[in-house]
C-alpha cells in the first residue's frame, strides 16, 4: 500500500497534526510520503511539489478577444481582483477566508502518480478542486483540519463577535460581501462534488464530524473519526520540579499556562484571556505563555518563554505548569490541549467544538459552560482549590493510550484498506 499525505505547509497546527500521522504510518511499517507545496522542514519522505503549474489553452480567439480587452482596458481576470479586494476589507481578527482554485496540478505529480490511496489535509491554495476532482483517478481519503472543504469559503463559521462588555461574546453579523461570495462558491463546489463518489472524510473531533455531515457538500460521503496523535517519547510526564529548575520557576507558584498566537485572531478568545488573567493577579499565581504575545495583553505580569520551536523544550514547559487555559471560542481539536494532557498537566477549557472530546471534566481538567471572561477566571480559582485532585501521572497515561502515534496510525490503516477494498 503505498500512501500520499497532501498538504500545503509543513509548519503550522494541521500541519504539525499531518507530519505526525505520517511518522506515525512509517514507524508502523507503512510506506507514506507527504507532498507539501511549501516545504520548510526536513521531514523524513517529505517532498516539495515541483510539477509545473497548469497551462491555460489559449485558443486563436481567446488571444484575440485578450487583445481586444487589453485595448478597451479591460480585465478579463476582474474577478480574482475582486475576490482579493474583498479579502483585504475583511475584518482581520477573523479567521481564513480561501477560494477553491489555485494554479497547481496536483495529478500531475509522479507521487500522485504511483499512490494507491491520496490522504487530503489542509490543502488550501494547493488543491485546485475543479481540475483535481475532474481527472482523480486514485480513491480519496481526506482529513479535516477546519471547515474550509464543505463551508464555501471561511475556514470556520465565526458566529461571534468580539467580546461585549458584559465579558460574553456578541452575536456577528456577516457582511453583504462575505455572503456574495459565499453564495458563489455554493454553486460552483455543488456541480464539483455532485460527480465525486470516492472521498471518505476523517475528521479529528466528533464536533467537526457533525458539522461536516451537516453540510450540502459532504452529507453523502461515509465520515469517521480519528484523533490526532502525539509521539509519547517527547511529550510526557516529567519531574514538576526538575522542570522548574530548569526554567527557573520558583517551586511555590501556582503556574498557569497559555499559548499566545502569532497573529491574534477572534475566534481563539484571546480577550477573554485577557480579561480573564487581569481578575487573577496576586502575589501566589505566575502566568506564563508560549508563542510570540500580543500587544492586547498585560505584558508586565506574564512571563512570556517566546516562540518554542523544540517539542522537547515545550514538553518541560507543560510539565513545570499546574494547569493550561484554553481559551477558543471555536476549535477543532487543539493540539495544544493534548500536548498539555500528555505531559500530565490539567487543562481549563470552554465547552466547545472538540475540547469536551479531551477534556473529562474534574478528572483532567476543567470545562466552562458559560462563555464569558468571569467564568473562565472563575473556573482557574476553582482549580487551585481542588488542584490535589488531579494525578499527573493518570492524566498523561490516559491521553498515551488515547493519542499515541501508533494508535492513531493503525486507524488510519485499518480505513485505508476498507477504502481500498471497495
Amino acid at each position: 500500500m503505498k500512501i500520499l499525505i497532501v498538504n500545503t505547509y509543513d509548519r503550522g497546527g494541521a500541519a504539525n497534526a499531518c507530519i505526525r500521522l505520517h511518522e506515525g504510518l512509517l514507524e508502523i511499517g507503512l510506506s507514506s510520503k507527504l507532498l507539501v507545496l511549501h516545504k520548510s522542514r526536513n521531514i523524513t519522505h517529505s517532498y516539495q511539489f515541483d510539477t509545473p503549474k497548469k497551462k491555460a489553452k489559449k485558443t486563436i480567439f481567446s488571444r484575440v478577444l485578450n487583445r481586444f480587452l487589453s485595448i478597451l482596458r479591460i480585465n478579463r481576470n476582474s474577478k480574482t481582483t475582486l475576490f482579493q479586494k474583498f479579502l483585504e476589507q475583511r475584518e482581520n481578527d477573523l479567521d481564513m477566508f480561501s477560494s477553491y482554485s489555485s494554479v497547481y496540478d496536483i495529478t500531475e505529480s509522479p507521487f500522485y502518480k504511483e499512490a494507491d490511496i491520496v490522504n487530503l489535509h489542509w490543502v488550501a491554495g494547493f488543491l485546485d478542486y475543479k481540475s483535481f476532482f475532474a481527472k482523480n483517478t486514485k480513491p480519496i481519503v481526506w482529513t479535516l483540519h477546519d471547515m474550509h472543504p464543505f463551508s464555501n469559503g471561511p475556514h470556520y463559521e465565526e458566529w461571534y463577535s468580539k467580546m461585549g462588555d458584559q465579558g460574553r461574546p456578541e452575536k456577528r453579523i456577516w457582511s453583504k460581501d462575505e455572503e456574495r461570495w459565499i453564495a458563489k462558491f455554493k454553486i460552483e463546489n455543488a456541480l464539483i462534488f455532485n460527480k465525486v463518489q470516492n472521498i471518505t472524510v476523517v475528521t479529528p473531533s466528533k464536533w467537526l464530524g457533525i458539522a461536516s455531515q451537516n453540510s450540502l457538500l459532504f452529507s453523502r460521503y461515509r465520515h469517521q473519526c480519528i484523533p490526532y496523535s502525539l509521539n509519547r517519547r517527547v511529550f510526557k510526564n516529567l519531574n514538576k520540579e526538575f522542570c522548574r529548575k530548569i526554567l527557573d520557576i520558583p517551586l511555590d507558584k501556582k503556574v498557569v499556562l497559555f499559548v499566545a498566537e502569532y497573529f491574534v485572531k477572534r475566534r481563539k478568545g484571546n480577550e477573554y484571556m485577557n480579561k480573564a488573567l487581569e481578575e487573577l493577579q496576586s502575589e501566589e499565581l505566575m502566568l506564563c505563555n508560549v508563542g510570540q504575545i500580543h500587544t492586547t495583553l498585560n505584558k508586565s505580569y506574564i512571563t512570556n518563554f517566546g516562540v518554542i520551536a523544540d517539542d522537547r523544550l515545550l514538553a518541560i514547559i507543560y510539565n513545570a505548569a499546574d494547569v493550561f487555559v484554553i481559551p477558543s471560542l471555536m476549535d477543532n481539536l487543539p493540539n495544544t490541549i493534548l500536548e498539555s494532557l500528555m505531559c500530565g498537566t490539567p487543562v481549563i477549557g470552554f465547552d466547545i467544538g472538540g475540547v469536551p472530546d479531551m477534556i473529562k471534566h474534574k478528572k483532567n481538567g476543567m470545562l466552562v459552560q458559560d462563555i464569558s471572561a468571569q467564568e473562565l477566571a472563575k473556573s482557574i480559582k476553582n482549580f487551585f482549590e481542588s488542584s490535589e485532585n488531579y494525578n499527573s501521572t493518570e492524566i498523561s497515561e490516559d491521553a498515551q493510550a488515547s493519542y499515541d502515534l501508533k494508535v492513531q496510525a493503525n486507524r488510519y490503516y485499518n480505513l485505508y484498506e476498507s477504502v481500498l477494498e471497495k
